[in-house]
């Protein structure tokens, strides 16, 4: 499906990185892995999906893909370099010198890239522990964690799994990251514990295997739920949102950054060379985004990564999941992080433009019903502004299709939300 992208032209060509669409079809990938996984696993390979991609413009391609070898699926992340590094971590695999992540497991000449098969992995070091769990963590409130399914992967970042006792039942989740960084989530966690906010919590975080343990939540997910029952879940979303404002922020959290003039200058750098077509439009936008006067109010504790997956919903109880990206700024950003998610999906056609009224109203009547909605024209510039700084140019460094295929629609729905349309 990604590779659509590049067969209708959605994307401008990249002199840099020719290999791009190689790359993302998935046919001629398949045929690549038959060839080069002989050896490291098994032969044919019955079926590629690209799983994940992190594309930056003329810089370098990151894919996860999903290889299927008969009945064993095998996930390989690839990577590409210049030809300086890809030859030093050749001649760096050699030796075994490598940096302190894992050698890759084959190179492709032609496509100028890297490819490790997980668990390998270039900067997580000890994902082995999701097939041979150590005993000092394998305990988990009093069952015993005997294996392990992969829910997430960003490759060289983190990888969540879920922890199956016996049974099979799910008795928590594991995160293992690629460095420290699952330590100040964890003791963020903690910190969050006493708070009268139902959050999942903390259940241990091993510093050696650099691996956070969190409670694992019962209940579906917001994004899964039915439209007949939104009315309710989306008011207490809204009202959730607003009790995790409600938490004093702590000087360790980072600023939240994404939505500044710095950020959206880089947005659209990225958006002018890899849609061409739509630049004008962009850079209009990007001019009345930094022309919008507005006056923030007091940081309050963001979420940072507010959608639909990130919300449980169970037996009337909403609860709020994944504080990886938890940080400080107007309360704006948050919800209109949220809003222009809405916005995306009316127009990118998975969402009426009466369901996303619907929504948007009831989570803003939820979050009023806890604490003050931030003034209409911070409001406005953050969804705006979310709308081209995360849904727009997502669409490109992530390889979003129905993004790029509506590319224009999502800018000009940026543009109706600062001149005064509907929220």
């Amino acid at each position: 499906m990604i590779a659509t992208a590049t067969t209708k032209h959605l994307l401008a060509l990249d002199a840099a990185l020719p290999q791009r669409d190689k790359m993302l079809s998935e046919s001629i990938m398949a045929r690549r892995f038959s060839k080069e996984i002989r050896g490291v696993r098994l032969t044919v390979a019955d079926e590629c999906r690209v799983e994940r991609v992190k594309y930056r413009f003329g810089k370098s391609v990151r894919i996860l893909y999903n290889v299927r070898f008969g009945n064993e699926n095998v996930k390989v992340a690839a990577r590409t370099f210049n030809a300086a590094r890809l030859a030093e971590i050749r001649s760096a695999r050699k030796t075994q010198e490598i940096g302190t992540g894992k050698s890759p497991d084959f190179f492709d000449e032609e496509l100028q890239a890297a490819f490790w098969v997980f668990p390998n992995d270039r900067k997580i070091s000890n994902l082995s522990l999701l097939t041979q769990i150590p005993e000092d963590i394998s305990l988990i409130s009093g069952r015993v964690w005997k294996r392990s399914r992969i829910v997430a992967y960003a490759p060289e970042k983190c990888v969540t799994a879920q922890c199956l006792d016996g049974s099979g039942e799910t008795i928590a989740y594991a995160k293992v990251f690629a460095g420290d960084d699952g330590r100040a989530i964890f003791d963020l966690y903690r910190k969050f514990s006493g708070e009268n906010l139902r959050l999942p919590q903390a259940l241990a975080y091993s510093d050696f295997q650099q691996t956070l343990i969190l409670e694992a939540i019962r209940g579906t997910r917001v994004a899964e739920l039915g439209l007949e029952k939104s009315s309710d879940v989306h008011q207490k979303f809204g009202a959730a949102v607003a009790a995790f404002h409600q938490i004093k922020p702590t000087g360790d959290l980072r600023p939240f950054k994404r939505l500044s003039s710095a950020q959206l200058s880089l947005a659209l750098q990225t958006m002018a060379k890899a849609t061409p077509a739509h630049a004008f439009q962009a850079a209009d936008i990007f001019e009345k985004l930094n022309a919008c006067s507005y006056e923030t109010g007091p940081d309050v504790c963001l979420h940072g990564d507010l959608h639909a997956k990130n919300a449980i919903w169970n037996d009337g109880e909403l609860i709020l999941i994944d504080l990886d990206q938890v940080s400080t700024g107007d309360a704006a950003i948050d919800i209109g992080s949220f809003l222009a998610g809405l916005h995306y999906k009316e127009r990118t056609r998975q969402l009426s433009a009466k369901c996303r009224a619907e929504i948007s109203q009831e989570f803003l009547a939820g979050y009023s019903s806890i604490r003050p909605l931030p003034e209409e024209n911070v409001l406005r510039r953050c969804t705006a502004a979310a709308l081209f700084a995360e849904r727009a140019l997502r669409a490109v460094t992530r390889y979003r299709i129905e993004g790029l295929e509506n590319m224009g629609r999502i800018l000009a729905a940026a543009e109706k939300v600062l001149s005064g349309g509907e929220l």
